[in-house]
């Protein structure tokens, strides 16, 4: 609906908002210490090409399950570590497999 595009968030509509990438959200959101974290846990495992607003069907495999496992990052509590093995692991198949072909 047009009143949708009528609200704003430091000058950026929802539409806006939707068309950035993670890492340029990093920038946008770096006020919010929750929106970050989560933003940072993707941009950590290589997902930082990735925009907001893209479609689940349009994710290869291994970058449904990077988001998988960011998910579960992400929403860990501030103050609490993240399992060394599993950031590892995910930095690795990263540099392995970089951005998996998504065209902008």
């Amino acid at each position: 609906k047009p009143q949708v595009l009528e609200v704003t968030y430091h000058g950026r509509n929802v539409h806006d908002v939707l068309q950035m990438t993670v890492h340029e959200a990093l920038h946008f959101f770096g006020a919010s210490a929750k929106v970050l974290r989560r933003l940072e846990v993707l941009d950590e495992i290589g997902l930082g090409y990735l925009r907001l607003g893209q479609p689940a069907t349009t994710l290869s495999g291994g970058e449904a399950q990077r988001i998988k496992i960011a998910a579960h990052l992400g929403s860990r509590r501030p103050g609490r570590t993240r399992p060394a093995g599993i950031m590892a692991g995910a930095r690795e198949a990263a540099k392995k497999r970089p951005a998996e072909g998504y065209a902008t």
